[in-house]
């Protein structure tokens, strides 16, 4: 068990799921894309990149970000959730802080 919560889908399918919504809602414009982000392409751009607890889990966190970075349209939108985490437990739960980057910036890991 090593102390892991168990982990629970939202959905098998969640990005059928989600285009499934968007139809749904008459939303046109939005589309949903399962790819490996860090081949992410900077063709064509697009409006808004999402990153959940993920970002940390690549080979290349700094390469990841600058490949979003690329991609994005001119006034496009990165959100990321993750986590501030260390190699133990202990420093992890006493250093976490949140970490914002305007979207005009380059962000670093």
């Amino acid at each position: 068990d090593r102390g892991h919560p168990a982990v629970h889908r939202c959905a098998d399918d969640p990005v059928g799921r989600a285009r499934a919504e968007a139809d749904a809602y008459g939303l046109g414009n939005a589309t949903f894309e399962v790819l490996d982000v860090a081949r992410l392409p900077a063709q064509p751009a697009v409006d808004a990149v999402f990153a959940f607890d993920g970002i940390h889990d690549q080979v290349d966190p700094a390469g990841v970000l600058a490949r979003i970075f690329d991609a994005l349209a001119p006034g496009g939108m990165f959100v990321m959730v993750d986590i501030k985490a260390t190699a133990t437990w202990r420093t992890t739960s006493t250093t976490r802080s949140p970490r914002c980057c305007a979207p005009s910036a380059r962000c670093t890991a």
